[in-house]
């Protein structure tokens, strides 16, 4: 029985004449993490750097709404009212429909329009629910820091309620109109 364990094996007994042909040091042994990674890198937009972008630009939303402009969540919801609120309120896709779109089209459009009012007042009363939060934290705050922080959260609830507000008002709007020409199409036959 020869054998001895690698730490007392002389370097010269063992190596690329001996036969085993096995490497004593033990990096040889573990994985190549390196070059696993690699295969996988991202290039810079790893997980960690997308939600730090999201909660980047979810915090630059505070101060963007109180400023006067919108971004981030908000922004993006602010983006979708306008492409299906204002750009339909009185322009000449509305004209055109209500004045030669089918009964099947009205309805289609009169069932989104609603789902859209609907989404709205859900939206309206969330806010309204974090404003009356906001506005009871702010009576009971006494730090300054604090008092300050809600004060901020209680204009950017304001403000995001009026943007709601006249998108809610504009949808309403559109709803009336497409159930007076649904209901002029059902009369008429249609």
């Amino acid at each position: 029985y020869n054998y001895q364990p690698p730490h007392r094996r002389a370097s010269s007994s063992y190596g690329a004449s001996s036969s085993y042909g096995k490497s004593t040091n033990w990096e040889d042994y573990m994985p190549k993490y390196e070059e696993e990674d690699a295969k996988y890198d991202a290039g810079g937009d790893s997980f960690g750097s997308i939600f730090s972008d999201i909660l980047a630009g979810t915090a630059g939303y505070a101060s963007g709404v109180a400023g006067g402009g919108g971004g981030g969540i908000f922004g993006d919801f602010i983006e979708f009212l306008e492409n299906n609120v204002d750009g339909l309120e009185g322009g000449y896709d509305d004209d055109r429909l209500l004045s030669y779109g089918s009964f099947d089209e009205v309805a289609a459009e009169m069932d989104e329009t609603d789902v859209l009012v609907t989404s709205l007042e859900t939206k309206l009363s969330g806010v309204e629910n974090e404003l009356m939060q906001a506005q009871a934290d702010l009576k009971l705050a006494t730090k300054f820091s604090e008092r300050l922080d809600l004060e901020e959260r209680v204009a950017e609830l304001n403000a995001r309620g009026k943007v709601v507000k006249g998108y809610l008002k504009k949808g309403k709007k559109r709803l009336i109109r497409l159930r007076e020409r649904y209901k002029e199409l059902m009369v008429e036959g249609r």
